[in-house]
């Protein structure tokens, strides 16, 4: 192969590696698919598949169309009923998790194990007038990783192809400069 197209397969090799955590970044952000509720007293929302899911307190959203604002809501000052009728216990996340996009922020309160599939609410021990906003979903956790994990050991492939070609490229230029 010619130096200069070791040279193009570098060069390839390197947009590629830059690519990959980026395209990753998104996937992994376009996993965290929460819906938004308002919650006065109480509030109902379909587990569709079983797992870990996680609850936040969101202090702007949009909602039917039209854009919210809340007050944040503590852990403490909400129940969670599975389908059957019993509380279920809403574990502390290990560590706060804050999002932000253009049309909602909020963070993450608390996370449970959604062992049945069905209708569970979401009840406040205190009414709150206005509506405050909660959200609920999937944890996403464990795909976001692999979101991540993969797009970025690929990069280190193709930086380690990247390098590898272009020193070869330099080289046998060099060779047949010299």
């Amino acid at each position: 192969m010619s130096p200069r197209r070791l040279a193009w397969v570098a060069v390839a090799c390197g947009f590629a590696a830059m690519a990959l955590p980026l395209i990753g970044a998104v996937a992994s952000v376009s996993m965290f698919d929460l819906k938004t509720m308002a919650v006065e007293q109480e509030a109902s929302f379909v587990v569709d598949r079983p797992g870990p899911w996680v609850l936040a307190s969101e202090t702007r959203s949009v909602l039917d169309g039209a854009a919210h604002l809340s007050e944040a809501v503590a852990l403490a000052d909400v129940t969670l009923v599975d389908p059957e009728g019993a509380d279920v216990e809403v574990g502390v996340p290990p560590r706060g998790v804050r999002y932000e996009t253009p049309d909602r922020s909020g963070v993450i309160i608390g996370s449970f194990e959604a062992s049945t599939p069905g209708a569970w609410t979401l009840v406040r021990r205190e009414p709150a007038v206005p509506a405050v906003l909660m959200a609920v979903g999937p944890d996403p956790a464990s795909a976001a990783v692999w979101w991540l994990l993969i797009p970025g050991g690929l990069a280190v492939v193709l930086l380690g192809a990247a390098g590898g070609c272009g020193w070869v490229a330099f080289r046998a230029a060099r060779r047949a400069a010299g």
